[in-house]
């Protein structure tokens, strides 16, 4: 008889490259762990709303370009409401696809680095359609009640603050651990300062300074920034991530004003310029900031998307990792003073180093494949009666899979409640 094969199936969304690196992480750390273990990266919105999704994304980016305080409204007045009809209804459109897809793959557990997929994995499980335990992995320093949902399996978080906080809103506390935010193996095995910039061929006693705005090259008054620091005595990374645009206008400044800049559109080797680094100028992005902490790289948080990232903004500075700038210039005065103060420069880079994480995908992979192989539980007794025992937050009601779709008969025991329901 053929071993078994064992399945993880990890859910992100396209909004913003965070949630899609955490994934990417999470799978890489699985594979790194165990290379038998099946793991499959999937995009959430893109497979079970492909119609919605590009207009989604593409509102959601505009909203958080043009109309930041309506985003931040938003957020801040579903951060801790008991119910969301809206959020609900969303997610109810693709849980007949989503249903189908974990029909298809069959995994053993299902991670979600998304609220949107967590919410409608614990939905599946809530109402009896599903066993598999789901994992959700909250990607910034955040207690927003999209990531909460009733039926979730294990929460893993990226620090104590969060950890607290979901206790706080009754989460047991065997439900939720702290890992860190996963980023990828490569920030355990990062060059040296010396390394990186001999592979960047940048002099050895230069101050550098990075600046990106995250996968999306989102930052404000971008070109100010670079005017401000072409004023300074210091190498200046400028990535511009798949923000073409910016990137041509970086350098034609560069190249006109003869900035002591290098502009670089998408990078793969983050690390790299990372550890090459002094100081990073960034959007508070989860992953971004969270790469930064695992090198013990001092921040300078300009330019935050409303909601999330403030969040993350609040915990890195409250730590004493970042310093806050409300400007272009201002993040450049600060980039001045931290270099004119050396004492500064290192205590943040202590207190970075102190939060930073770079195994937080090891330990994230370790405990998700230790959850899969747990024995679950068996429920006794018909769905019907299982609803029943717990409280609902949902009066939705499942349409059964398509007649093309897999049948629940095929499904691995395991996978549905113990009466074949």
């Amino acid at each position: 008889m053929a071993d078994r094969v064992w399945r993880v199936l990890v859910f992100y969304s396209d909004y913003g490259d965070g949630h899609r690196h955490a994934a990417e992480a999470i799978a890489e750390a699985i594979r790194a762990r165990e290379a038998s273990v099946e793991v499959a990266v999937l995009d959430f919105m893109r497979e079970t709303h492909p119609f919605l999704h590009p207009l989604m994304r593409r509102s959601f980016i505009n909203t958080l370009k043009y109309f930041p305080d309506m985003y931040r409204f938003a957020y801040q007045r579903t951060r801790a409401q008991s119910d969301a009809p809206l959020l609900d209804w969303f997610t109810s459109m693709g849980e007949r696809r989503m249903l189908q897809y974990i029909a298809q793959t069959m995994p053993d557990v299902v991670v979600s680095a998304h609220p949107f997929a967590a919410q409608g994995m614990a939905y599946l499980r809530r109402e009896g359609w599903l066993a598999v335990p789901a994992i959700t992995v909250i990607t910034d320093h955040s207690d927003h009640r999209y990531w909460l949902a009733e039926g979730t399996s294990l929460y893993l978080v990226g620090s104590e603050m969060v950890r607290a906080r979901l206790v706080a809103h009754g989460v047991p506390e065997t439900d939720v651990v702290v890992t860190g935010i996963p980023v990828s193996l490569k920030f355990m095995q990062a060059p040296s300062s010396q390394e990186a910039r001999r592979a960047l061929e940048i002099p050895p006693e230069r101050k550098v300074v990075l600046v990106m705005g995250g996968g999306l090259g989102m930052i404000d008054n971008a070109i100010q920034l670079l005017k401000a620091l072409g004023a300074l005595d210091v190498e200046v990374l400028f990535i511009t991530g798949r923000n073409v645009r910016l990137r041509k206008e970086a350098e034609k400044m560069t190249a006109r004003k003869r900035l002591r800049a290098r502009i670089y559109g998408y990078v793969e080797e983050m690390e790299r310029f990372m550890a090459a680094a002094d100081v990073i100028i960034t959007k508070p992005g989860g992953l971004t900031t969270t790469e930064a902490l695992a090198l013990g790289l001092p921040l300078v948080l300009y330019s935050p998307l409303p909601g999330q990232e403030e969040d993350n903004a609040a915990y890195l500075i409250s730590h004493g990792a970042a310093v806050w700038a409300d400007s272009a210039q201002e993040a450049a005065s600060w980039v001045r003073t931290l270099i004119e103060a050396p004492e500064k420069l290192s205590s943040l880079r202590r207190c970075a180093a102190a939060l930073g994480r770079p195994d937080a995908a090891w330990q994230a992979a370790g405990i998700i494949l230790e959850t899969m192989r747990t024995p679950r539980p068996a429920h006794e007794g018909p769905r019907a009666a299982f609803r029943s025992a717990i409280r609902r937050t949902s009066t939705r009601a499942l349409p059964a899979p398509r007649a093309e779709g897999p049948s629940l008969d095929h499904w691995p025991s395991d996978w549905i409640w113990a009466d074949g329901t």
